[in-house]
């Protein structure tokens, strides 16, 4: 309930002030969110693959979509911008699914019946 009403202010806030820079916003959040998961995380049970996949999506992904959404609010209400968040969240990972069934490998012996 916390997470949703921090969520419902800052889109609010951004909504009312234009000219916040959306950049920092979402910088910001990144780093108070690392100083709290500093105490709370043990990194040290990752391997350098795992390390990678974070490192590219707590860089890249991520914050490109925060920052997407942040500049949504000068566009669409804040309301409008928490539902389509919170409809996003339901649908990715059916969204995932059904592009991994799409492209998964079939196997040799169900390609070669089907010709």
């Amino acid at each position: 309930m916390f997470a949703v009403t921090c969520l419902s202010l800052n889109q609010t806030l951004l909504r009312k002030y234009q000219g916040v820079s959306r950049m920092a916003s979402v910088g910001l959040g990144g780093f108070f969110l690392a100083i709290v998961m500093f105490f709370l995380a043990s990194p040290g049970s990752f391997s350098m693959s795992t390390w990678i996949i974070m490192g590219v999506m707590g860089l890249f992904t991520a914050p490109f979509g925060r920052v997407l959404s942040q500049v949504a609010t000068r566009y669409i209400t804040a309301p409008e911008v928490g539902m389509i968040l919170m409809i996003e969240a339901v649908f990715a990972p059916l969204w995932a699914f059904g592009f991994l069934v799409k492209f998964r490998r079939l196997p040799a012996s169900s390609v070669a019946q089907s010709s």
